[in-house]
């Protein structure tokens, strides 16, 4: 749990206005290039994790109800811990990290659907 909290706090520092809380807006921007620099992996979720995840939102009583914000996803570890973040993303605004346990990100690499060429673009 200590290395998922090290995660979170990263993302945090990579994107201040996230952890402030209380902003009228949901989205913020965000630094992938520092969370890159900083050790973390950064890879954009295919179509069909991304309407996988979608589903884990809309049934997960800690997050709000309704879809999640944004247009995409990225799932975010580091090597050495377990489990990772996935950050909704609306463009290059970061909009929800949510801590999500190892296994659902070794659920995320079985979903081949919808795959993202070398640019991050559904093939």
């Amino acid at each position: 749990m200590l290395r998922i909290g090290i995660v979170c706090l990263s993302v945090a520092l990579a994107c201040p206005a996230l952890a402030k809380g209380g902003e009228t807006s949901p989205c913020k921007p965000f630094d992938q290039k520092r969370m890159a620099s900083d050790g973390f992996t950064l890879v954009k979720a295919t179509p069909g994790q991304f309407h996988f995840l979608q589903g884990i939102w809309a049934m997960d009583p800690r997050t709000p109800p309704g879809l999640p914000p944004g247009d995409n996803a990225l799932l975010v570890t580091r090597p050495g811990t377990k489990g990772g973040v996935v950050i909704w993303m609306s463009g290059k605004l970061a909009c929800a990290p949510v801590e999500m346990p190892e296994a659902l990100f070794a659920l995320l690499s079985k979903i081949k659907t919808g795959a993202l060429d070398a640019t991050g673009d559904e093939l």
